[in-house]
């Protein structure tokens, strides 16, 4: 009778242990589904379900995720034309339509989204592009996801540049304008096949040895030299286009202003174009106004000096220029194979457009000043936080950094020694040093 009883008590625990079983594994089995369905692979937010995937690009430091052509104009650009390729966050969304007004031409813009904001951001940007017949007839727009990193300034010039749709780009930022009617302008340039340039006097010791250095580049299996046509920059200073930086602009007034004049009903928004100089008549009266600088002439003279402005205030026709370190010209290149494309490590504030000089200038490029052109910089609020990181000073230290290693790697890519200084480069341990400006 006892071993009857405990053996009813052991079945009845085994029975119980196998409910017990059962029920981890059922409640294993339902934590696997939801872990795996919603957790482990998320459905993909409203901004990656699209007819082009995004691509994947593996980055030095990080991964970027891309959305190419997230609107595509319809329009067939001509292959000879000009591409103004340019980066921006959405919040200059409105200056990046100032400069394709006066363009009037194909533009590939990528833009640095944030995924918090996306919704908001890309629904406005539709609104936008989708109310105006000049952004859908010129405008690409690329998207760069935002993922953990300072403003990848060269990364998003690399997108707009691999996405342009014709032969020859204009490397230009948000906050400029070009010229009325220069991309006209550089059609008949760029399609004169016997260009006549006319090259300045080399005064000095130093620029003979520039020129020459320049000169023994070409005949490293080079027949013919690229050209980069330099679009020499200004700095607005008109007392209305500071005033009016006070003023808040709504996504209505971009449209407005996208509306051609004689068809807007009630033009009270200020339009900055009304002011900027449009051709070099206009630009010289400006400038003798002293509302109208070279740019950054305060900051970093060295930046644009190689222009050499004051030849250009009378120049006729084209002339070449020798290349000096720290120079960051808006140029027009042809988009070949070769082409060297922006430095992709630096990110954030610093050397970003310097460094990509340097590297035309490594690979052979002449400079060429076009005389009748220029891009005027339109003043803006300052906001360092859009840079994302410590502050500029610290992120250009950080920047030099990266270029003190770019540097040497290029050269030796070139197969230039390192210890050789071609231009007026820094090398060695005079590179990580305040002596640049």
């Amino acid at each position: 009778m006892f071993d009857s009883f405990e053996k009813r008590k052991r079945e009845t625990e085994f029975s119980r242990n196998c409910l017990c079983t059962s029920i981890l594994l059922s409640l294993f089995l339902l934590w696997f589904i939801i872990e795996t369905t919603f957790w482990r692979f998320p459905v993909p937010p409203a901004h990656t379900v699209i007819a082009r995937p995004p691509v994947q690009t593996l980055q030095p430091d990080n991964i970027l995720s891309r959305q190419p052509y997230f609107i595509k104009s319809m329009n067939e650009f001509h292959a000879k034309d000009v591409t103004v390729v340019v980066q921006a966050s959405p919040d200059r969304f409105d200056r990046v339509i100032q400069m394709l007004r006066r363009w009037k031409g194909p533009m590939s813009l990528a833009l640095y989204m944030r995924n918090e904001t996306f919704k908001e951001d890309s629904e406005r940007i539709k609104k936008i592009y989708y109310s105006s017949s000049l952004l859908q007839e010129w405008l690409d727009i690329h998207l760069v996801f935002r993922n953990q990193t300072r403003y990848p300034v060269n990364v998003l010039r690399n997108e707009a540049i691999r996405h342009a749709r014709t032969e020859y780009i204009f490397i230009l930022d948000a906050d400029f304008v070009p010229n009325a009617g220069l991309r006209q302008q550089l059609h008949k340039i760029l399609r004169e096949p016997n260009l006549e340039v006319d090259e300045l006097i080399v005064a000095n010791s130093k620029d003979n040895k520039q020129k020459m250095n320049t000169t023994l580049l070409f005949k490293h299996g080079k027949t013919k030299k690229e050209r980069a046509f330099v679009v020499p920059a200004f700095d607005a200073r008109l007392p209305v286009l500071i005033q009016d930086l006070e003023n808040t602009h709504t996504d209505d007034d971009i449209i407005q202003q996208l509306e051609e004049t004689t068809t807007r009903i009630a033009n009270t928004i200020f339009d900055p174009l009304d002011v900027v100089p449009e051709d070099k008549v206009d630009l010289l009266a400006s400038i003798i106004n002293k509302h109208v600088f070279p740019v950054n002439e305060r900051v970093c003279p060295k930046c644009h000096g190689p222009v050499n402005y004051s030849y250009y205030y009378s120049a006729k026709r084209p002339y070449s220029i020798i290349y000096h370190w720290i120079f960051e010209p808006y140029v027009v290149l042809r988009k070949a194979l070769t082409l060297p494309l922006f430095e992709e490590r630096l990110k954030g504030y610093g050397f970003d457009k310097n460094s990509h000089a340097l590297t035309l200038a490594l690979h052979g490029y002449e400079f060429v000043v076009l005389p009748h052109s220029f891009a005027m910089h339109l003043p803006h609020k300052r906001d360092p936080s859009s840079w994302e990181g410590p502050n500029l000073d610290q992120q250009q230290w950080d920047a030099l950094k990266i270029l003190c290693a770019v540097i040497p790697e290029l050269k030796t890519k070139l197969k230039i020694p390192t210890d050789y200084r071609v231009f007026d480069e820094p090398i060695g341990e005079e590179c990580y040093s305040d002596r640049h400006w």
